[in-house]
């Protein structure tokens, strides 16, 4: 009996030494288990970086997300499954990465709201420069946006009370002024090597320079065309890009899109160069944010 007791307490002092010196190596339980959620939540960010790079590169190229037939056995997933097939047979980390099941971040709604983050940092950051007056509006004479009740300038005035309402001057002048030049083959050719002789002793920079240098007696035509184009500040011709973004996106096989993906999608393919300025990890703190998740994306302050 005694000795039964006695290979039994052995047992228990040599695993709680063993516990002790495992505690001293690698920390407390406690301790252990933080660092093993932290190593879980940064396999997550990595992951989510995945898709958020894939998300940002299909909406830069206007091409669809999903595909008809996504499962396993479909030869066409579509396009961000088949990227992110692409993408794992160079990636280490995708290779050796086992994703929880149902919680890999590549499912239609996962990709929804990646794309909604997206137009949202895109959104808040054309906010930010046009909150500093960093952006010329120019609108077309039209009701529908230079109306003062429900034009588009009077809803952009209730975000920004300090944007002015321009009418576009390339309208303007297309509606009060119609000129047909004709420009004669030896003007231009003068012209040209007149710039030439110029550029040896002066930097020409850009078409207010030529402007300075061309006489309007020897260039009457070239002066004149020239200073029309220097006198139109404002046009609209970015914004009205954007119809023609929608046709692109918005075409017969897409169809069943509903309006608030569209209208992501719309944003990110009109404003590429904001697209391509966001970091991966601002997307993927604004998509960890979004609600709560059953798998923490965030370490608890």
């Amino acid at each position: 009996m005694f000795g039964k007791h006695m290979k039994h307490d052995t047992f228990v002092s040599s695993g709680m030494n063993a516990c002790f010196k495992a505690s001293a190596v690698h920390g407390s339980v406690v301790e252990q288990l933080h660092s093993a959620h932290e190593a879980e939540i940064k396999e997550r960010w990595e992951c989510i970086s995945r898709s958020v790079a894939v998300t940002q590169f299909l909406a830069k190229q206007n091409v669809p997300f999903s595909g008809h037939d996504e499962r396993a056995s479909s030869h066409n997933q579509g396009n961000f499954l088949e990227c992110v097939k692409l993408l794992k047979q160079f990636d280490p980390f995708l290779q050796s990465y086992s994703p929880p099941l149902h919680h890999t971040y590549l499912s239609l709604s996962s990709q929804s709201e990646i794309t909604e983050c997206c137009a949202e940092e895109v959104t808040a950051a054309i906010g930010v420069f046009a909150g500093n007056g960093g952006i010329e509006r120019a609108y077309g004479g039209a009701a529908v946006m230079s109306g003062a009740v429900g034009g588009v300038q009077a809803k952009f005035s209730v975000k920004h009370p300090e944007a002015i309402y321009v009418h576009c001057y390339a309208h303007q002048l297309d509606l009060h002024i119609h000129v047909d030049f004709t420009l004669e083959g030896g003007e231009v050719l003068v012209d040209n090597n007149y710039l030439a002789s110029k550029k040896e002793s002066l930097a020409i920079k850009d078409m207010q320079c030529v402007f300075n240098l061309l006489d309007n007696i020897m260039f009457p035509t070239l002066t004149q065309v020239i200073q029309i184009s220097l006198t139109i500040p404002v046009n609209r011709c970015s914004y009205e890009r954007s119809f023609s973004v929608l046709r692109w996106l918005h075409t017969w096989l897409r169809c069943t899109m509903g309006q608030e993906r569209l209208h992501h999608l719309v944003v990110l393919a009109v404003e590429k160069e904001e697209l391509l300025k966001l970091g991966h990890s601002q997307v993927s703190d604004r998509f960890a944010k979004m609600k709560n998740r059953r798998h923490a994306l965030m370490l608890k302050q």
